[in-house]
């Protein structure tokens, strides 16, 4: 009786956060109206975004100015601090689309007028991603993904010809079996830069497998390709290609330790590497994240990275994860008027183009999209967002019978990381591995999809 009573008081707590007046959208000014003595916060992980995002408030509610403070926060784990903090937590935040399905019982329903925006100028396998059937509380604002790079200046002061194809590739590294064709060659040949050997050629990402997962594209193989929420496809021949290539690398020693011996595949770690390889200059290739200071960096280092779509592995182009950030409401807002209109303003061109002057985030828009901002002659910012359109969204489905569940889950939660680093290190063959990833997918599938 005592677990039913605090289980009814909690549901008491909840109901009574979500009851608060509901958003009131005024059809003559195309706005939310703002309740009298409104005081909302913005999270956003940059402070100059933030104070951009004021600014654009107060000078288009001049009556309501002051009402909209921002918070510095990482969008990473933000909708769980809604669930842990509820209305200690900012009204409208900034978060990642795979982070919502799991809170979505913490954040607002969007109102209709703000769906049928989201359906209008994002595109919609980035809409459909995040939102669980039947209710809308997120909508994509910008890319969050990793995109190709190549070093032109390191390229160029090693010797190698720089001259591009269509694609912006070096022509003399444009497929993969040339780039392991160099790391061979580098065997007994190192090269120096800046002073130090030159021991990776690609630091390719294993454990963390988010950004490892562009390598398991390189026979065509796509997660999810069939559209079965219960078929991740790894007993396909084409994820077995691209273990393959895992262990191809491998043998063609596209990085190396200092000794010259081949790096453990458990080092693989990904996201610190990518951040070497772009302020350290440790490679000639690598991928780049829109959450990194890719122009600062290249500034402070003086050098220079050209952006591409990633080269090819017998004919097929190797196509990276690529998902958005965006912004959801907090269900335990004290304002949800203000907040909606708060989150309408951030949707349309004018916060745009603010997003782009003040943080690394590249708009993911419809194309003709109403809302899409000039680059204002951001060269970085324009070859990045060519090279996302060759990128692969994560997809959106959630199990059938757990609607709560996202299929993509399988993927991160099952230890692909350590299947892919026993292929680098030769102790599984491709075969071996793909049995494993088969195995245990069917199995968490199986104790997941109830």
């Amino acid at each position: 009786m005592k677990r039913l009573f605090v289980l009814v008081l909690s549901l008491g707590i909840a109901v009574s956060a979500f009851a608060q007046q509901q958003a009131v959208w005024i059809d003559s000014t195309h706005q939310f109206a703002i309740e009298p003595g409104a005081k909302i916060q913005v999270a956003v992980d940059s402070d100059q975004w933030g104070a951009a995002i004021v600014a654009l408030w107060n000078e288009v509610h001049p009556n309501h100015a002051g009402a909209v403070t921002y918070i510095h926060a990482d969008a990473t784990g933000a909708t769980d601090k809604i669930t842990q903090l509820q209305d200690s937590f900012a009204d409208v935040v900034l978060c990642i689309d795979s982070e919502v399905s799991r809170n979505a019982q913490s954040l607002l329903t969007l109102d209709p007028h703000l769906v049928w925006l989201g359906q209008h100028v994002t595109q919609p396998p980035f809409f459909e991603n995040a939102n669980p059937a039947g209710n809308d509380v997120y909508i994509p604002l910008a890319y969050n993904g990793m995109v190709f790079a190549w070093n032109k200046t390191m390229l160029e002061k090693l010797g190698y010809s720089v001259r591009t194809d269509d694609h912006n590739l070096p022509r003399e590294f444009n497929t993969w079996e040339k780039i392991f064709a160099l790391a061979r060659n580098w065997q007994d040949n190192r090269p120096s830069y800046h002073g130090s050997p030159v021991n990776i050629v690609y630091p390719m990402s294993l454990t963390e497998v988010w950004s490892a997962y562009s390598s398991l594209t390189s026979d065509g193989w796509e997660i999810y390709g069939d559209g079965n929420p219960l078929q991740p496809g790894f007993d396909k021949a084409s994820f077995r290609g691209g273990l393959d290539f895992i262990r191809d690398a491998s043998r063609a020693g596209l990085w190396v330790l200092a000794n010259g011996r081949k790096i453990p595949g458990s080092s693989m770690t990904g996201l610190s590497h990518w951040d070497d390889f772009l302020n350290n200059q440790t490679a000639p290739f690598g991928l780049v994240g829109t959450w990194q200071d890719v122009k600062g960096a290249m500034k402070k280092g003086d050098f220079k990275l050209e952006f591409a779509p990633m080269p090819t592995w017998k004919g097929h182009r190797l196509t990276p994860f690529v998902g958005t950030k965006g912004f959801v409401i907090n269900g335990f807002t004290h304002y949800p008027s203000a907040s909606e209109e708060l989150y309408r303003l951030l949707y349309t061109k004018a916060a745009m183009e603010a997003m782009i002057r003040t943080s690394s985030y590249l708009p993911a828009l419809r194309r003709g999209s109403p809302i899409t901002p000039s680059f204002g002659g951001d060269w970085v910012k324009e070859e990045m967002a060519k090279a996302f359109q060759y990128s692969y969204p994560e997809p959106a489905y959630f199990l059938p019978n757990n609607q709560y569940r996202k299929a993509m889950d399988v993927y991160y939660n099952i230890p692909m990381g350590q299947i892919y680093s026993d292929v680098w290190d030769g102790k599984k063959t491709p075969s071996e591995g793909q049995q494993e990833a088969v195995t245990l997918a069917a199995k968490w599938l199986a104790d997941n999809n109830k």
